[in-house]
């Protein structure tokens, strides 16, 4: 059995990928005591005694608002973290995943989905330090696997609001007839946590690069969401345009799959599987 090592096991993604892989792989998810990312002879000792033979570095820090209050500290989980994890990786010969962000793009003009081989001008920090990793990574070890991933949501028991994410957010709202704002200068993708890590292990086959990793999306987030609610069979009177959001700088994320889907692995795209996620599930008041 293969050993897998997977940093950030505690959150979002990292836990989701022990759960599902933990019978297939002898699978690893170390506490920060137990290896700091951001110390390289930390990893190095890790390394040495548990020996993965795979990787996906998942750790970091991810929340783009502490990122800018903190750019400093942030750029070390972000950055020199993950430098550290491919620079070991390569070493012992263990194959790695590394998970980037959607929001290496966030500066990039335009309504079309982006591909991996344009140029990124990211304007916060989070997508810059995303963005450095990613070269640093590269510049180290070659073979490297990048995901940029984008905005995740767990499909299963919606009602519970201790994490709120996309569908969890809508339901909420409508349950306490409150409208939704979103604006249409905002488009990205929303991709449904499960399907990337049924999608992972196939990654591992990836020859070393960039990719776009989530779902496609053709809709800015308004109109989205109208379409869902209308689906759905929800008034729209529960919707409104948030006119103030990305007013002077409109955000486009959206994602290119064409490089991955060559490679056979393949997204729902955010709005097929958002309905599929909230058909019958979403409780209108009456």
């Amino acid at each position: 059995m293969e050993k897998l090592l997977i940093t950030g096991g505690s959150g979002f993604l990292g836990s989701r990928l022990k759960a599902a892989y933990q019978d297939k792989y002898e699978v690893c998810t170390p506490t920060h005591s137990e290896l700091d990312i951001t110390n390289r002879d930390s990893v190095a000792a890790f390394f040495i005694t548990e020996r993965p033979d795979k990787v996906i570095h998942c750790a970091g820090m991810a929340d783009v608002v502490t990122c800018e209050r903190n750019p400093d500290e942030s750029a070390v989980v972000n950055v020199v973290g993950s430098l550290n994890m491919a620079t070991v990786a390569a070493q012992y010969k263990a194959k790695i995943i590394i998970c980037s962000s959607d929001q290496v793009y966030c500066g990039n003009r335009g309504n079309v989905a982006h591909n991996e081989d344009e140029v990124v001008f990211p304007y916060n920090q989070y997508g810059k330090q995303k963005r450095s990793a990613e070269k640093e990574c590269q510049r180290v070890n070659p073979e490297s696997i990048i995901l940029r991933l984008s905005w995740m949501y767990e499909p299963d028991n919606l009602s519970d609001f201790t994490r709120m994410d996309y569908p969890r957010n809508l339901c909420n709202k409508i349950m306490n007839n409150e409208k939704l704002r979103y604006s249409t200068r905002d488009r990205r993708g929303i991709t449904d946590v499960n399907e990337v890590v049924a999608n992972m292990e196939k990654a591992f086959e990836l020859p070393g690069g960039i990719y776009n990793f989530g779902s496609p999306n053709k809709f800015n987030t308004y109109d989205l969401t109208k379409n869902l609610i209308s689906s759905l069979g929800i008034s729209l009177r529960y919707i409104e345009e948030d006119t103030a959001a990305f007013a002077n700088n409109s955000r486009n994320l959206l994602m290119s799959q064409e490089k991955i889907n060559k490679y056979g692995i393949v997204f729902r795209n955010s709005y097929d599987a958002l309905y599929d996620c909230l058909r019958d599930k979403i409780k209108v008041p009456v």
